[in-house]
């Protein structure tokens, strides 16, 4: 699988995901990819629009622990915003 990295294709805006896209499906995808991608760099996790899919979700690392989100919203921002 081809990881994009045009900030101009990361940059479009991904639609939210519904229950038609199988998000259960392509959050085990972006595990898989996960292991693959990260192995050996110091990167948390891996969005689905670095894999080709336009959808609104990441997967990341926190400890131990494996989480999925899907159409995160952004409710605070702090802090001065880099790019």
């Amino acid at each position: 699988m081809q990881v994009v990295t045009s900030i101009k294709e990361l940059r479009k805006v991904s639609r939210d995901v519904t229950a038609d896209d199988h998000p259960e499906k392509i959050a085990a995808l972006l595990f898989r990819q996960m292991d693959v991608f990260l192995k050996g760099r110091s990167y948390v996790g891996v969005a689905a629009p670095q894999l080709g899919y336009r959808l609104r979700m990441f997967v990341m690392q926190y400890g131990i622990e494996r989480i999925c989100i899907v159409n995160p919203v952004i409710t605070k921002a702090k802090g001065k915003q880099i790019g």
